[in-house]
């Protein structure tokens, strides 16, 4: 790869964080919000709903983490071949 093919990865790595990061924000605000509303919520069809958006919405911001360490491994492995691709 030469160094524009390796900045322009990075930079689209820096994307893909961002809106992980912007996703992680919303869905932890989404689930704040539905568990200050839990006084409202009676154990019949809507409670089973409510428990299980929140252990889906507790999933997905699970995933949403997990991938945003993936995406920095790749923006450090980027960096280290560009670093590499420098010293040539």
């Amino acid at each position: 790869m030469d160094r524009e093919d390796i900045k322009y990865e990075i930079n689209n790595y820096i994307e893909v964080r961002k809106n992980l990061w912007t996703a992680i924000i919303v869905l932890s605000g989404g689930l704040t919000g539905l568990l200050l509303n839990i006084q409202n919520i009676k154990m019949n069809l809507a409670g089973i709903i409510f428990i299980v958006l929140l252990l889906a919405g507790s999933f997905l911001d699970y995933l949403f983490v997990k991938m945003l360490g993936e995406v920095n491994t790749d923006i450090q492995n980027c960096i280290v071949s560009l670093k590499k691709e420098i010293n040539k």
